[in-house]
């Protein structure tokens, strides 16, 4: 009896040890599962925000790309486009412009995007679909130097082992893309090619008054005329000892005090800017009057060396225009066209227009026109109302070409520079 009471309480141990041992594997095998799943979970989430995240990489990238690809469409065609925010959410969408293949775009499109993001996709288990078209795709000026592309799109993922997913539904992707760099396609149209230009912001416009002087001389021109201004390109010094350069007739010295040097070298200048004022027809007690010179000005390093002045009166120009035209840079213009609007070929207003200053002599021989204002816009427009135009102090006594409309002397305010 005690035999079978002693088999009977072993088996009856090892049957609940067998219970338990089933109950922890099969706890341990079910936490397994979740902690597989909620991996998978989250490589599934970080995934998707991986793609939110390069979709706004990619406009940027694609966008660019497009903006190219529409100034190339202008310069092939010789022809303005219809709608060129249209036309580049063309080429951004599906690589071409008014229906005609880019080259540029090939596999750089967005559809392309999207076919990327599917393969990496399938790669890792994921069904991924995302979904949009050319009228869901916006251009427009984000300021003037930049455009907006906005992509509304639906988004939708799901790890097909798991059978786990997201659905985002539509949602925007922004992003800015500038201008800067791309061809200027209204150039193009204007000079049948012959000429191209890149776009890039003018750092300075105009002309500013920088300092200003408690006393000034203006002495007669060589042929007799009174004249009560000077130009040239600022050359500051302080040595005892004015060295050897090369034209100084088209240089303004400046200088911390103008008793320092002789008054025939100082005419050798155009004129001459100090810091320590004196009596213009009687320097520093010499008997001599002065060409051209402003004294009394407060800070000579406000003046940057090389920048074109012009002195007027007692006061200190800086002449931006000079350097306008060198650099063949763009500037806020709101009676210009806009980057759209100039692939467009049209040239009239707007809140984004911006405009250029020509350098005419580089134009075709047979565009170079004169007594037309050097603003490309006013220039290429035979219809422009942008009002008489006039010689420009400190400009066009350097460059006898150069004119400027009465509209843009106002819009940068230096109708006292006007002759």
């Amino acid at each position: 009896m005690k035999r079978h009471g002693f088999l009977y309480a072993t088996f009856a141990i090892f049957l609940l040890g067998l219970i338990g041992m089933t109950i922890v594997l099969q706890t341990t095998a079910d936490m397994q599962d979740r902690s597989t799943t909620n991996i998978r979970i989250d490589e599934l989430y970080f995934f998707a925000e991986s793609v939110n995240d390069d979709i706004e990489r990619a406009t940027s990238i694609i966008g660019r790309r497009a903006l190219v690809a529409a100034t190339n469409g202008v310069v092939e065609n010789e022809s303005g486009l219809d709608d060129s925010a249209y036309r580049i959410s063309e080429a951004f969408y599906n690589g071409t412009v008014d229906g005609n293949t880019s080259q540029l775009m090939t596999d750089s499109t967005f559809e392309d995007w999207i076919v990327s993001m599917e393969q990496q996709a399938t790669g890792e288990d994921y069904d991924v679909n995302i979904s949009t078209a050319i009228d869901e795709i916006s251009v427009t000026p984000e300021n003037r130097f930049a455009l907006s592309f906005a992509v509304n799109h639906s988004f939708a993922i799901e790890d097909t082992a798991i059978s786990t997913g997201f659905d985002e539904g539509y949602t925007m992707a922004t992003n800015m893309v500038s201008i800067e760099g791309v061809d200027d396609a209204l150039l193009v149209l204007k000079t049948g090619g012959r000429r191209y230009n890149q776009y890039r912001e003018c750092s300075n416009t105009g002309a500013s008054i920088t300092t200003s002087g408690t006393d000034a001389e203006y002495n007669y021109t060589s042929d007799g005329t009174e004249r009560t201004w000077a130009s040239g390109d600022a050359f500051r010094y302080t040595g005892s000892s004015i060295p050897d350069v090369s034209e100084k007739d088209e240089q303004v010295l400046v200088t911390a005090d103008l008793c320092n040097y002789a008054v025939d070298e100082l005419d050798q200048f155009a004129g001459v800017v100090s810091e320590e004022p004196t009596d213009g027809t009687n320097v520093c007690g010499s008997g001599e009057e002065i060409d051209a010179y402003i004294g009394g000005i407060d800070d000579r390093t406000e003046i940057m060396n090389g920048t074109r002045l012009v002195m007027d009166q007692q006061d200190v120009w800086h002449q931006y225009i000079p350097q306008m035209i060198e650099d063949r840079c763009y500037f806020a213009d709101p009676t210009g066209p806009s980057f759209l609007d100039r692939l467009n070929g049209s040239m009239g207003g707007s809140p984004e227009g911006i405009g250029s200053l020509l350098d005419v002599p580089d134009l075709p021989p047979d565009q170079q026109e004169s007594n037309t204002s050097a603003v490309d816009h006013v220039y290429f427009d035979p219809e422009s109302d942008a009002g008489q135009t006039h010689e420009i102090k400190g400009v066009s006594n350097h460059q006898e070409w150069f004119v400027l409309d009465q509209t843009h002397i106002e819009q940068w305010n230096i109708t006292d520079l006007r002759y």
